[in-house]
């Protein structure tokens, strides 16, 4: 188990693996692909128990209209909450040590961003694309509202 502050202050366990798989999703404070302001994971177990776990993270820059509108996300929601660097720290090694699932490839992107933005090491896991797998699940949907 690994504790972290959120940011109320107040502890917040991630679950403890192994899982088959953590699926990650981050939130964009901005246009610039490293202003993560959110990540959320899902832990989902060999099986196929899941536990979700979330964290604010302060951007350090602005936050723009259309990203808030987006996902609800502004610079009064992330005060008090730590920064990227703290946040990596607290999820490299669980992230780094079990395969993570994106919807697309925006998420390994903005990590990636992030990571270089602070000069830290980026996760090294293997990232699977969930919409690869729903547009082979599910060829039929394309044209029709897509595999969002």
């Amino acid at each position: 188990m690994v504790d972290t502050m959120n940011r109320f202050g107040h502890l917040s366990t991630l679950p403890s693996g192994p899982f088959r798989f953590i699926a990650l999703d981050v939130e964009t404070a901005s246009n610039s692909i490293g202003s993560i302001c959110q990540i959320g994971l899902c832990f989902v177990s060999d099986t196929g128990s899941m536990q979700t776990y979330s964290v604010l993270i302060d951007p350090e820059g602005p936050f723009e209209v259309f990203n808030t509108e987006l996902h609800g996300i502004s610079a009064i929601t992330v005060i008090g909450a730590g920064t990227f660097p703290t946040v990596h720290a607290s999820l490299f090694e669980v992230l780094n040590t079990h395969n993570l699932v994106q919807h697309s490839t925006f998420d390994e992107k903005a990590m990636t961003a992030a990571c270089a933005r602070y000069g830290l090491p980026m996760i090294s896991s293997h990232w699977t694309n969930s919409v690869s797998i729903a547009r082979r699940a599910w060829p039929s949907l394309k044209g029709a509202g897509g595999h969002g």
